[in-house]
């Protein structure tokens, strides 16, 4: 999904990318069905996902494809996963294994999440560019992060080269019975019992 998402032509790497298709294509044979959208369909998405289309390109010519729906569920448990490392990385201990991971995500190019995209960024102003040792990583991945021990809150907010933009919360089971959050329950790693 990263690599999907991804529109730096710097960060593309043609060889790992059919590498990446190829493994799908081995070890998940029912995800590797992309079917181009129509016409209609491509400039409904464009405009509800808030993105312009290129200066005289045809529609026929824009890619938008449709996706296996697993690729969201799988995106989203290794955003939970993804959680849980940060959380390890900048508080120096594993979260509590009754901690209640969310996640969402969306598109770098889509305009219609920027309100939202600026809300998270001003509840997590640390921000950390991903770096390597001995390796120039670019601007392949950045993220901010806040947390509250008192609360047991971890949030952080992120992006993948220009591509897929993510946010997640990693919570105790009491702060969870907190959030009176549609979104939250839906998108969160298990079924609460006292959710809305």
């Amino acid at each position: 999904m990263v690599h999907f998402n991804n529109h730096d032509p710097h960060l593309f790497d043609e060889r790992g990318f059919a590498r990446l298709i190829d493994g799908l294509r081995n070890n998940l044979p029912h995800m590797n069905s992309f079917d181009n959208l129509t016409p209609n369909q491509k400039r409904r998405a464009l405009s509800d996902l808030g993105i312009e289309r290129p200066a005289g390109t045809p529609l026929s010519e824009v890619a938008i494809v449709t996706v296996h729906p697993e690729f969201g569920i799988r995106t989203r448990r290794y955003l939970w996963k993804l959680a849980r490392a940060l959380f390890y990385k900048h508080v120096g201990r594993s979260a509590k294994s009754s901690s209640i991971a969310w996640s969402a995500w969306f598109q770098g190019k889509a305009t219609n999440h920027q309100a939202h995209l600026e809300t998270w960024q001003s509840i997590t102003p640390i921000l950390i560019h991903g770096t390597r040792r001995n390796f120039d990583y670019g601007n392949r991945f950045k993220y901010r992060i806040n947390y509250s021990d008192e609360l047991e809150v971890f949030a952080a907010t992120g992006q993948f080269g220009d591509g897929l933009i993510f946010n997640v919360l990693l919570v105790s089971e009491e702060m969870a019975a907190r959030l009176k959050w549609d979104a939250f329950v839906a998108g969160a790693e298990r079924p609460l019992a006292n959710a809305p």
